[in-house]
């Protein structure tokens, strides 16, 4: 039940994180190099990186609320299906390896 709840949640987050810039851009009525020139324009940082932070940040809570979580399990929940990017990703956010942050 907890691994079926698990897949089910990575699955929803991983749909939402890779299509919510479409939707934001429908919803505005605009094009996506648009969007990103107005977001990079106002935030100092492209929706890539803004996107990555959130990604990050909600992977740190992810460890330190549930240490019985593996890697990839992380990365699929906040919407990375390749665990070896997202350790690479999560350690040039961090400074750290997944592994590294939890100790």
């Amino acid at each position: 039940a907890n691994e079926r709840a698990v897949n089910e949640k990575s699955q929803y987050c991983f749909f939402v994180c890779t299509t919510f810039d479409s939707f934001l851009n429908d919803l505005f009525a605009i094009s996506q190099a648009y969007m990103s020139k107005l977001f990079r324009k106002y935030t100092k940082e492209s929706y890539n990186q803004y996107l990555t932070g959130i990604r990050m940040e909600r992977a740190k809570q992810l460890m330190e609320a549930n240490r019985e979580f593996f890697v990839k399990d992380i990365a699929e929940m906040v919407g990375y299906r390749d665990q070896f990017y997202f350790s690479r990703i999560f350690r040039a956010y961090t400074g750290k390896s997944p592994a590294e942050y939890l100790k």
